[in-house]
């Protein structure tokens, strides 16, 4: 029985990948995708989350400035630590090297996570993984900057829709020196609900997350998945959360968490 449950999921991924891909949606590159250099200003609202290593400054993750005081994060990037040494949100980040270049930064207050979040139960372990990050003071920044959120899954992009991502992921074992950015697709949920053998097990929700075809590295975590919206400017429907396999990826799916995120900043601009 356990033999002929691989051999139907094979079969499944490989009907997915040659007809519903083939006929609704882009071309999948089997490979991470590093990207390119994002021009300078493209990202106002991207936020480096850096703290205090003991040989310097490192990145630690992504993140998107969504209110003057309020930048929105993965929850995973505090299971090691939660309460990092010299955490700061550096808004409108562009180069980590030779030093940080970003439009503001700005101290870390507190640090909200999804009551949802428990990495500790492995079947639910990437559920509602997000977080808030209350800064000391207003960012320095236009509202108009600002990352605006999906607000209900029919808000959500479908398979066609051209998503973009970015941020400071590893390449090569070293951060790099820009951020770094791409393009992206939805993928049928079955990319992400089953998992050919020999990877992890998924925990993959439909309802929760969004499955998302390109590979992303360490410190990518927390940074946004990207619409541009036709008057301009960009709209959050993702939040990079935990890569399966290639190419599919698990995002935390902003839509079903655009509640709690709007309770806890309500009347906060």
């Amino acid at each position: 029985m356990h033999r002929l449950m691989e051999t139907t999921l094979v079969l499944l991924l490989a009907a997915v990948s040659g007809s519903a891909l083939a006929q609704s949606g882009p071309e999948i590159s089997p490979q991470i995708v590093d990207g390119e250099p994002a021009p300078t200003g493209l990202y106002p609202a991207y936020v480096g989350l850096s703290v205090q290593g003991a040989n310097g400054v490192r990145h630690l993750c992504g993140g998107s400035l969504i209110a003057s005081r309020w930048v929105l994060t993965a929850a995973h990037c505090f299971r090691v630590n939660p309460d990092p040494p010299g955490l700061q949100a550096n808004i409108g980040m562009t180069r980590f090297r030779p030093q940080i270049e970003a439009t503001d930064q700005v101290a870390v207050k507190r640090i909200l996570i999804h009551p949802g979040y428990n990495p500790a139960v492995y079947e639910t372990r990437f559920w509602h993984d997000l977080a808030l990050i209350e800064l000391e003071r207003p960012a320095q920044i236009n509202p108009s900057r600002f990352m605006r959120l999906s607000k209900r899954a029919w808000h959500d992009p479908d398979l066609q829709t051209e998503l973009w991502v970015a941020g400071f992921g590893v390449i090569g074992g070293r951060t790099p020196d820009a951020l770094m950015h791409t393009t992206s697709h939805r993928l049928e949920d079955a990319y992400c609900a089953q998992v050919p053998p020999g990877y992890p097990t998924t925990t993959y929700t439909p309802d929760l997350h969004l499955c998302i075809d390109k590979a992303v590295t360490g410190g990518d975590s927390g940074g946004p998945v990207m619409q541009r919206h036709p008057g301009g400017h960009w709209v959050q429907v993702g939040l990079v959360a935990n890569s399966l396999y290639p190419p599919a990826e698990m995002h935390t799916r902003i839509s079903a968490h655009y509640d709690w995120i709007h309770e806890q900043i309500r009347g906060q601009h």
